[in-house]
C-alpha cells in the first residue's frame, strides 16, 4: 500500500499533539505565590506570639480550607534576598569558618554574583553531585517540560536566574510607590486610588493574563507570582484601611526587649528609620509614639488585606479557566515581621516573630482543610513540589518533602528546624527556641533560650540559669550536630528528650 508523505506527516503531527496534550493534562501545574514580609498572624490570630487582632484575609482563609496549613513553618534566614535564595535553591545558609561571609549572608546577595559581604560569585548557587550549578525550582520544572514564568517579586533581584523562565520575568517597581504626595513616608492611605494604582493590582492583572495564556499552551506551567505588600512602605488603596476600626488595633503585649536578652539579638530597626516623619515617644528615638505605632500596624493590616484581595482574584481565575483541580497552589511569605514586639520593627533577628512564617499548600487529590503542627522549614518546599509533580528530586536538596504530612498531618516529624542570621544561628524544637551568637573570630559570645511552654512570647532569656545547664548543653549539641540528624526525627537516638 502506498502512503503519501503528507499523510505520514499529518498523522505524526496529530500523534505528537495528542501526546503533548496528554502530557500537559497528566502533569499538574504549579501556582507559586510569594508574599513579602507576611506574618503568620493571618492564621486567625490564634498564635501566642501575637496580639488577638484578626487580619482580614478571606481569600487566604479559603485557600487554607482547600488544602493544608503548616502552623509551625520556619524560614532559614529572616531577610528577603537570602531567604528567597534559600527556598529557590532548596539549600540552607552556612558560614565559612574564618571568613567574613557565607552562603545567603546578606540582604543584598545574588544567586551568581559576588556578594557585598565579599563572598565570591557562585557561593549562593549550590552544586550538584557532579560539581555543576544545581537547578533552582523553576529550572527543575523547565527541565521537566514545563513552561515557567515569573511575575512580581520572586527573587529579590529580578536579574537572578533569568534563564530558568521560559516565558520571561516581569518585575515593575514595587516598593516606594506613592500616589498622594507623601514621598518617603512609611505609609500612605491611597484616597481615590484604585488597586492598579499600586503594583499589587498590576501584578494581579499580569498574573491573570499569564494564567489565561499558559493554560492554552500544550505544556504544564509553573507560574511564580510575587506580591510586595505588606513590605514597607504600607501603601495601598483607602478601602483596605477602611476594613479596620482603628480602636480595635492593639499594640503588642510584649513591647520591650526580653529580660537578659543579649545585645546581639536586638537591632535598631534601621529599615523603618530610613523613612521620613517617623514619630518617637522619647528624645533618644528608641521607642515609637503609640499613635504612630498603631498607624503602622493599621497600615500593615491594610496591605495584607490588599494582597489577599489580589490573590483571591488570581485564584478565582484558576476556577474560571477550569484548571484549579489540576494546579498545585503554594503560598508563602519570605520571613516573619515584627510590629513592635520586643521593641523591634521589621525582621533581621532570631526571635520567633521573624522566623515563623505562613505556608499553605493546596494540592489536587489531597485532603481539604487540614492543619499540621509539625516542625517544617522552607527548604522543604522544593522537594515537596517535585514529589507532587512527579519530578525526580535532584541530589543537592537539604530539605524533606512534606507530601507525607499532606496525607497524615500528625506523623512524627523532625525534632528541630534551623535558621541563621549572619553571626547568629538558631534552632526551634517542639518546646524551645535556642540561639547562639559569635564574634568575627567565630568565638561564642552569647546565647538565648526561651521556653515556649512557659513563655510563648519570649520575654525572659533563661540560657544562663544554672538549672538549665544540662538543657543548654543538649541544645548546643543538637544545634551543632545540624539539620541532618534532626531530620531523622528520632529524638531518643541522640539522647534528646522527647519534649525538647
Amino acid at each position: 500500500m502506498k502512503v503519501s508523505l503528507h499523510y505520514l506527516y499529518s498523522t505524526t503531527l496529530s500523534l505528537f499533539i495528542l501526546c503533548q496534550l496528554a502530557f500537559s493534562q497528566d502533569k499538574m501545574n504549579v501556582l507559586f505565590l510569594a508574599v513579602d514580609d507576611l506574618r503568620p498572624q493571618i492564621l486567625n490570630a490564634d498564635i501566642d506570639h501575637y496580639s488577638t487582632d484578626l487580619m482580614i484575609t478571606p481569600n487566604m482563609d479559603r485557600l487554607a480550607e482547600r488544602g493544608m496549613v503548616f502552623d509551625r513553618a520556619y524560614c532559614q534566614i529572616p531577610v528577603c534576598s537570602a531567604s528567597r535564595l534559600s527556598i529557590m535553591t532548596g539549600t540552607r545558609p552556612y558560614k565559612i569558618r574564618g571568613q567574613n561571609y557565607g552562603r545567603f549572608w546578606t540582604y543584598n546577595d545574588h544567586l551568581d554574583a559576588e556578594s557585598p559581604s565579599g563572598a565570591p560569585a557562585g557561593t549562593n548557587h549550590p552544586l550538584d553531585g557532579n560539581g555543576n550549578p544545581a537547578p533552582t525550582i523553576p529550572e527543575i520544572f523547565k527541565l521537566n517540560g514545563y513552561n515557567t514564568q515569573s511575575i512580581g517579586k520572586i527573587y529579590h533581584h529580578p536579574g537572578d536566574d533569568k534563564s530558568s523562565w521560559t516565558e520571561g520575568v516581569t518585575r515593575i517597581k514595587d516598593f516606594k510607590v506613592y500616589n498622594t504626595g507623601t514621598v518617603d513616608n512609611a505609609y500612605e492611605i491611597g484616597i481615590g486610588i484604585s488597586d492598579t494604582g499600586y503594583p499589587g493590582g498590576k501584578n494581579r492583572d499580569n498574573g491573570i493574563q499569564a494564567l489565561r495564556t499558559l493554560s492554552q499552551k500544550n505544556k504544564p506551567f509553573f507560574l511564580a507570582l510575587g506580591f510586595a505588600k505588606p513590605h514597607l512602605p504600607f501603601n495601598c488603596p483607602k478601602k483596605y484601611w477602611d476594613l479596620y476600626d482603628r480602636n480595635d488595633i492593639h499594640l503588642p503585649d510584649n513591647p520591650t526587649a526580653p529580660e537578659n536578652a543579649p545585645s546581639q539579638s536586638l537591632h535598631n530597626w534601621g529599615e523603618l528609620r530610613g523613612y521620613q516623619n517617623v514619630q518617637y515617644k522619647d528624645a533618644s528615638k528608641k521607642v515609637l509614639a503609640d499613635d504612630y505605632a498603631r498607624t503602622l500596624i493599621h497600615g500593615y493590616y491594610a496591605c495584607v488585606s490588599f494582597t489577599d484581595a489580589m490573590i483571591g482574584e488570581v485564584l478565582a481565575e484558576l476556577d474560571n479557566l477550569g484548571i484549579r483541580n489540576n494546579t498545585i497552589v503554594v503560598l508563602w511569605g519570605d520571613h516573619g515581621w515584627n510590629l513592635g514586639e520586643h521593641n523591634l520593627w521589621c525582621k533581621h533577628c532570631l526571635y520567633e516573630t521573624s522566623l515563623l512564617v505562613p505556608l499553605y499548600i493546596d494540592a489536587p487529590r489531597k485532603q481539604d482543610n487540614l492543619r499540621s503542627n509539625a516542625l517544617v522549614e522552607y527548604v522543604d518546599v522544593y522537594p515537596t513540589l517535585c514529589e507532587l509533580a512527579g519530578i525526580t528530586l535532584p541530589d543537592h536538596l537539604e530539605g524533606t518533602s512534606l507530601v507525607p504530612l499532606l496525607e497524615k498531618p500528625d506523623l512524627p516529624w523532625k525534632n528541630a528546624v534551623y535558621s541563621n542570621w549572619q553571626r547568629g544561628k538558631s534552632l526551634r524544637t517542639d518546646r524551645y527556641r535556642y540561639s547562639e551568637y559569635f564574634n568575627t573570630n567565630d568565638g561564642l559570645v552569647s546565647r538565648m533560650l526561651y521556653d515556649h511552654e512557659a513563655d510563648p512570647m519570649e520575654t525572659v532569656n533563661i540560657a544562663e540559669l544554672s538549672e538549665n545547664k544540662v538543657l543548654v548543653e543538649t541544645l548546643n549539641k543538637l544545634l551543632n550536630d545540624g539539620w541532618k540528624r534532626a531530620a531523622e526525627g528520632d529524638a531518643n537516638t541522640h539522647g534528646i528528650p522527647n519534649r525538647l
